[in-house]
């Protein structure tokens, strides 16, 4: 009911309001302009705001939408880089696959086989890639890569479920 009157509101807006009445002892001395009621100008207020805000609401849903895209695109350079650290060091990254569920917080997970995973070496890149993390954060755009083992018991459903969806062109099988 509420939404029907705030329509009806709205409309009266472009409805020009005229006396019914207008008696010997009255007299309307602009007959040419408009009157308009409290609640036509009301009405208008709202229709004004809701139009204000429905705008404001895209700008920053297309904001957002390239400052995703720009950041997709820079996770899979920082990726891209880690997996080349990954190499220098003859470990054999299997997949990478970019969680973006929240388009300035970005995180990777990178599977290793499990030879790699558990190597000595391993853990001399792990804390090359956290440093990297920490100098590639800026407002707006942090990225964290996680690692496992590529164990067959991975259930990629669940993977997707969590928005572990895209997948690195390097590493694609």
């Amino acid at each position: 009911m509420e939404g029907r009157k705030r329509r009806e509101d709205t409309d009266l807006v472009t409805k020009r309001i005229e006396a019914q009445v207008q008696g010997e002892d009255w007299v309307d001395p602009t007959p040419e302009e408009p009157h308009w009621s409290s609640n036509q100008l009301i009405g208008a207020y709202n229709a004004g705001v809701d139009a204000g805000a429905k705008k404001a609401f895209k700008s920053i849903e297309d904001w957002a939408k390239k400052i995703g895209e720009e950041n997709v695109s820079r996770a899979g350079e920082h990726t891209q880089h880690v997996l080349n650290i990954l190499r220098e060091f003859n470990l054999e990254p299997q997949k990478a696959i970019l969680n973006a569920t929240q388009f300035d917080d970005l995180v990777v997970l990178i599977f290793l086989p499990l030879k790699d995973y558990t190597s000595e070496v391993f853990s001399t890149v792990y804390e090359t890639v956290g440093r990297l993390e920490l100098e590639w954060e800026q407002p707006g755009y942090s990225i964290e890569f996680i690692f496992s083992d590529d164990s067959p018991e991975i259930n990629e459903g669940l993977l997707r479920a969590d928005g572990y969806i895209l997948h690195h062109t390097a590493l694609r099988k």
